[in-house]
């Protein structure tokens, strides 16, 4: 039998080194789940393809009708220039369905948030200067899971979403198959959602349509971080007045978006759990409004199409199996059938109740605060967590003080946390 020449079995050994190397930083880390990250209401990148009918009016002559390409809509420097801002409007904005009873896309507008599965739509909502500075996300957290050894598409992955609208049943199916593939890319690992704001909605919405067998199977932890369980004062203020949500784009400009988003209403105090029928969140110099008013208020203030959109938004909370006692009891969302962890913080001041000079709602309002943190109320950030931990449910509730909405998913404490949930061994 020949000698392998010394050279030659020098050249294998350092091919085989470089090759581990190379499977080390791929890999899972030891002994870390692999995550999935589901952003909060505009809380990924969102692009526009067009083809637009002659017929259709448009805002402006130079706004694009037909496109060759997919591009930037949410957050491009387009949106804070006035003129092309009209453009955009047109092709983010949803419009009335009168056969659907719905707001829907525009004839000729698709919408996507792209990279499924990737990380890079929750990253920078913009990564381009000079926006980068003013759009970051979820990218604190991403960088600090690539330092303990996590990679996009390997064991760290993105289920953006199309966060005008409620969760549609493609979502639900992609991020299926996505958590499987992220399981099976970690030899079988189960898999930790990690959730902002809305996405704890979504996530919720999604491990309700699963099997128990599936979720013991796929599923580690549900980390929801600042969950807005029964809703938002906010999102009442988007939708009378127009909430920037701490990005650089002009209230106003955001209001008349708003409204037409199925996604807004979803965010609204929840009549039927977490806010009771004496607690008021609008009042006027001749009426006052509680979370069982919204077809009322809407109407008062002139939003057209606010009140069923609100119904269907309650309805879609209804078909998620809640539950609760007879009579004027307040409903519990169903435990989701998995451990969670529940991370927000308290200490911040939070819009609680709206009051307008006029029954016109044409004025900003003067707003009475509570607790919270500066976006969702402190009721609704506890809501589901405290009833699922005190019926026996593994829940785990870590709260902050002082950080607000957005500093939850970029603060170190907190990245602290997830780390403890990702990796317990």
């Amino acid at each position: 039998m020949e000698e392998v020449p010394l050279a030659l079995l020098c050249s294998m050994l350092l091919l085989l080194m470089v090759m581990m190397c190379a499977w080390a930083v791929t890999a899972a880390p030891h002994g870390c789940h692999p995550v999935v990250f589901l952003p909060g209401i505009g809380g990924s990148i969102l692009e526009a393809a067009l083809d637009i009918p002659q017929e259709e009016p448009l805002p402006h002559f130079f706004c694009p009708r037909k496109t060759q390409s997919w591009f930037r809509v949410w957050i491009s420097v387009q949106d804070l220039t006035p003129g092309h801002r009209d453009c955009i409007s047109y092709d983010v904005g949803m419009h009335w369905d009168n056969e659907t009873q719905a707001f829907e896309d525009r004839k000729g507008v698709q919408i996507r948030s792209p990279d499924f599965g990737s990380v890079r739509a929750m990253d920078y909502l913009n990564p381009s200067l000079p926006m980068r500075p003013f759009t970051k996300y979820f990218h604190d957290l991403i960088a600090e899971l690539s330092r303990r050894g996590y990679r996009d598409g390997e064991d760290m992955f993105g289920a953006g979403y199309d966060w005008r609208k409620l969760p549609s049943p493609e979502w639900l199916a992609a991020t299926r198959r996505l958590v499987e593939a992220a399981a099976a890319r970690s030899g079988g690992r189960p898999v930790d959602l990690v959730a902002h704001s809305m996405g704890c909605l979504h996530a919720y919405s999604f491990l309700m349509g699963q099997t128990q067998r599936w979720k013991d199977r796929y599923i580690h932890n549900l980390i929801a971080v600042s969950p807005p369980w029964s809703g938002s004062v906010e999102a009442v203020l988007s939708i009378l007045t127009g909430n920037s949500l701490g990005l650089p784009v002009d209230p106003h400009w955001a209001r008349q978006l708003a409204v037409t988003f199925p996604g807004t209403y979803y965010l609204l105090p929840n009549p039927r759990f977490g806010w009771n029928s004496s607690q008021v969140l609008v009042k006027t110099p001749s009426k006052a409004y509680t979370a069982n008013d919204y077809r009322e208020l809407f109407a008062d203030a002139g939003i057209e199409h606010a009140a069923p959109m609100s119904v269907r938004a309650q309805a879609a909370w209804d078909s998620m199996n809640l539950h609760g006692a007879s009579g004027n009891q307040p409903l519990s969302l169903d435990y989701p059938g998995v451990p969670v962890s529940c991370i927000y913080s308290r200490g911040v001041t939070t819009a609680e109740t709206l009051s307008y000079a006029s029954g016109r709602f044409d004025g900003p309002p003067s707003i009475a605060l509570g607790d919270g943190d500066g976006t969702v109320n402190l009721q609704s950030l506890e809501y589901a967590c405290r009833a699922w931990q005190e019926a026996g449910h593994p829940v785990d509730i870590s709260i902050f003080d002082s950080l607000n909405h957005f500093q939850t998913i970029m603060s170190p404490v907190v990245f602290k946390k997830i780390g403890a949930t990702l990796c317990p061994d």
